[in-house]
């Protein structure tokens, strides 16, 4: 009798496990579906694509600097060919 009821209940127990095992399956299931869903409609960007933005932009930013640098060194240059200039327009003219 009690191998009978213990054989019943190790029966339930598994029965039990294989529906919360399925609820759980079902849940994952539904959620991802969900977020899936939100997240097209939210027009959000894969990861990838998030990732070329973010080596582009700093990419652009080293460009940038670079070219801040030479537009320094360039307003130098000017400067200096500008003083030099105007030292040989005073020996001119003196």
């Amino acid at each position: 009798m009690k191998s009978a009821l213990l054989n019943d209940l190790a029966g339930f127990a598994g029965a039990a496990y294989s529906v919360a095992n399925g609820v759980r399956e079902e849940i994952k299931t539904v959620a991802k579906n969900q977020i899936n869903g939100l997240s097209a409609r939210m027009d959000l960007v894969p990861r990838s694509e998030l990732d070329t933005v973010e080596i582009l932009a700093q990419k652009t930013r080293e460009e940038t600097d670079t070219l801040k640098k030479q537009i320094t060194d360039m307003q130098a240059h000017i400067n200096e060919l500008q003083e030099r200039l105007t030292t040989l327009e005073d020996a001119i003219t003196s």
